[in-house]
């Protein structure tokens, strides 16, 4: 007993030696003590208490949590890493330029402890002298994004800001582009504000930065106050998985629904984190539930798309256990329990409402944004909205048109949501707008961003230091319209 409590005193004194970067007179006991930590930390962990927090919930938003990277490798911490342009780095978090991390909250590789700097007792902060994800550690030992990560969420919003910083962004010409939120490990939050300002469209992507359902038009502000797109991130995350019939429901922001049932029971959740709180009970008796609405839910919990994919769903294992084929095709549902737009029967893909009413386009097997929002628009009386719907080659479909029109004055590129995507110029110059150009531009390629609208001259200097005459033959005084200026 004694014995045990010796070595507890010697183990936080040498803490609190670390901890204080204080130099100690050596002896023999303290050198041999020092030996025994360098060759078996994990053997102390027993004797070290650890400081909070334990996980990720007590870490700043600039720091991510890691295992190991506490007192002796034994506790957790919270660890902030290098950002851009910091300067003396020693190495990279980023598996993808040598990063010693097995996962997000996995333990850390021997290597990097060393790089470890200081923790403070008070918020268990360990300060690396590594680059954050998304960084390399140049030559010069200084954090820059590096060229693996383009096109990565980091990688793109650092360039943004790096065009703001040096002046080569131009508000006439790069309004479209926007700055992404992105996670500690470099991956697109749940939650993006995709389009220029004033045109903004709030959506949720998966971590690549594709939109998945759930998103805002501007009329639906009350349902932006609070949008996080969990639910719609569970779904797509289940959906990879390869679940096929998920009744979780959300609401049309992504976030979750109160009630939500599975296998027969139900349960409430709260909406903004989808934590489940109160009694699970069977399906047959929901109604007892305090978050059930019977305006919202109805009898029943599954809604008419639900409940025609499981009765096909059923009707077809049931033909192929007696050795004949069912239906072609299954209904497809959208996580908030309405009809996807797109479905395809027979091999014949069609566009249609929510309620599986009425036929809007046929499908070239692309999606039906296009006419979905199209029908969107007509039903809250904004008639006014004439959206382009066609495939790339210009056939009718429900896709948007890469090309979209303001009046008869501007022409613009849109994504696959709708949103500009593209500098506004006048309709006259519509064959020098170059979408894909557009793209790289966003995308963090600044060659992109001087090519989405090609000069017109092919001597662009001239264009800039001598006016062009009123027939602009020459070349126009400028492609880039705000707002559709007349010129």
């Amino acid at each position: 007993m004694a014995q045990g409590l010796m070595w507890k005193v010697l183990v936080t004194a040498v803490v609190v030696v670390k901890a204080e970067n204080i130099s100690y007179s050596a002896t023999p006991g303290m050198r041999q003590l020092e030996e025994f930590i360098s060759n078996n930390t994990k053997a102390l962990c027993m004797y070290v208490k650890c400081q909070e927090p334990f996980d990720a919930t007590g870490c700043q938003k600039d720091s991510v949590y890691l295992e190991g990277a506490g007192q002796f490798g034994c506790c957790g911490a919270c660890v902030t890493f290098k950002k851009s342009g910091e300067s003396d780095c020693t190495g990279s978090i980023d598996p993808a330029y040598s990063g010693g991390y097995a996962a997000p909250r996995g333990a850390l590789w021997s290597d990097m402890r060393k790089d470890l700097e200081w923790f403070g007792e008070s918020n268990n902060t360990v300060f690396s002298s590594w680059c954050d994800y998304g960084l390399a550690c140049n030559y010069d030992n200084v954090c820059e994004p590096g060229r693996e990560a383009e096109g990565g969420c980091l990688y793109v919003r650092q360039q943004y800001y790096e065009a703001f910083e040096s002046g080569s962004f131009k508000p006439y010409r790069d309004d479209y582009r926007w700055p992404p939120n992105c996670t500690q490990t470099g991956e697109y939050t749940t939650v993006q504000c995709k389009g220029p300002p004033g045109e903004e469209r709030y959506v949720c992507v998966d971590p690549a930065g594709n939109t998945i359902f759930g998103k805002i038009f501007p009329w639906q502000e009350e349902l932006v106050a609070n949008m996080n797109c969990k639910c719609a991130r569970q779904v797509w995350e289940r959906q990879q998985a390869g679940e096929s019939s998920i009744t979780l429901h959300c609401m049309e922001n992504g976030n979750y629904e109160a009630l939500q049932c599975e296998d027969g029971w139900c349960y409430c959740v709260h909406p903004e984190s989808g934590d489940p709180y109160g009694t699970m009970i069977p399906e047959e008796v929901m109604h007892l539930l305090p978050c059930y609405n019977i305006t919202l839910v109805g009898e029943q919990y599954l809604r008419r798309c639900e409940s025609m994919y499981e009765a096909e769903d059923q009707l077809t294992e049931h033909m192929l256990a007696k050795g004949v084929h069912g239906p072609t095709g299954l209904y497809k549902c959208d996580p908030d329990g309405s009809f996807s737009g797109e479905q395809c029967i027979h091999g014949q893909c069609r566009c249609y409402d929510k309620y599986y009413d009425s036929i809007l386009k046929l499908s070239s097997g692309g999606g039906c944004n296009c006419a979905r929002d199209q029908w969107l628009y007509d039903s809250q009386k904004n008639s006014h909205v004439n959206l382009e719907c066609a495939t790339p080659a210009g056939l009718d479909s429900g896709l948007y048109y890469p090309y979209q029109y303001y009046g008869d004055m501007g022409v613009y590129c849109v994504d696959q949501d709708g949103i500009r995507s593209s500098p506004m110029i006048l309709r006259e110059y519509e064959k020098l707008l170059h979408c894909d150009e557009a793209v790289r531009c966003q995308n963090g390629i600044s060659e992109g961003c001087e090519k989405a609208c090609a000069k017109y001259s092919h001597s662009p200097q001239r264009c800039e230091t001598e006016p062009c005459d009123k027939t602009w033959k020459t070349c126009p005084p400028s492609f880039y319209v705000k707002n559709i200026i007349d010129l």
